[in-house]
C-alpha cells in the first residue's frame, strides 16, 4: 500500500498528524519536483524559491497597499528574482550563503528557461551545480542531484522566513524633519 503524501514525508519535516500549510506547501513541492523533467524541476524549485524570498519581504514591509506594490504585479520594483534576492540580503531576510545560493539557482534557471537545449550535463550547467553549497556531497552524486538536494535544502531553510520575519515587520514612523528646533543635523 502506498502511503499519503503527508505519512510519507512526516520524519522529514518532522511532524505528525496534520501539517501547517507552509510545510504541506513543502511537501508538494517534494512530489513536484520529482515528477517534473529535468527543465519542470529547475523551474519549479526557482519558482517556489522566488515565491518565499516574496513572501518573506512582504512579511517584514510595512503592511499597506504601496509595499505589496514592490514585489506583485506587473513591473513590480521587486519583481524579479534577481531583485527579490538582493532585496532580502539587504535586507537581512536571508544570509550570504543563502544569497549566494539562491543567485546560483537562479543562473541554472536561466539556462533552462531561456536554451532549448539544455541538461545537466552541459558543461555551464555542471559547473554551475558544482558551486551550490547545500548541494549533497556524497561521492558519485550527478548534477542533477546536486541541484535538487540544493535547492530543497534552501527550501527547507527558507520555508517559515515568513513567520520569523514577520515578527520584525516595519510600522511607518514620523521622522523629525529639519525645521523642528531640536532636531541636530551633524
Amino acid at each position: 500500500m502506498k502511503d499519503a503524501p503527508e505519512q510519507r514525508y512526516v520524519f522529514a519535516v518532522g511532524t505528525s498528524g496534520n501539517l501547517d500549510s507552509y510545510l504541506q506547501d513543502y511537501v508538494d513541492l517534494l512530489e513536484e519536483i520529482n515528477k517534473e523533467s529535468a527543465r519542470g524541476g529547475v523551474l519549479t524549485a526557482a519558482s517556489f524559491i522566488d515565491d518565499l524570498l516574496q513572501k518573506s519581504i512582504s512579511a517584514f514591509l510595512v503592511d499597506e497597499a504601496s509595499a505589496k506594490k514592490l514585489c506583485q504585479g506587473f513591473n513590480a520594483p521587486i519583481g524579479t528574482l534577481s531583485a527579490k534576492i538582493a532585496v532580502a540580503y539587504g535586507l537581512g531576510l536571508i544570509s550570504s550563503d543563502e544569497r549566494a545560493e539562491c543567485d546560483t539557482i537562479r543562473a541554472i534557471r536561466n539556462k533552462f528557461a531561456h536554451t532549448v537545449r539544455v541538461s545537466f550535463m552541459d558543461h555551464g550547467v555542471a559547473n554551475l551545480c558544482s558551486k551550490l553549497k547545500f548541494a549533497s556531497d556524497e561521492p558519485g552524486i550527478n548534477s542533477h542531484m546536486k541541484f535538487t538536494s540544493a535547492a530543497v535544502t534552501l527550501v527547507a531553510r527558507l520555508v517559515n522566513r515568513p513567520k520569523f520575519v514577520a515578527k520584525e515587520k516595519r510600522e511607518t514612523k514620523e521622522w523629525p524633519t529639519a525645521t523642528e528646533k531640536r532636531t541636530v543635523i551633524r
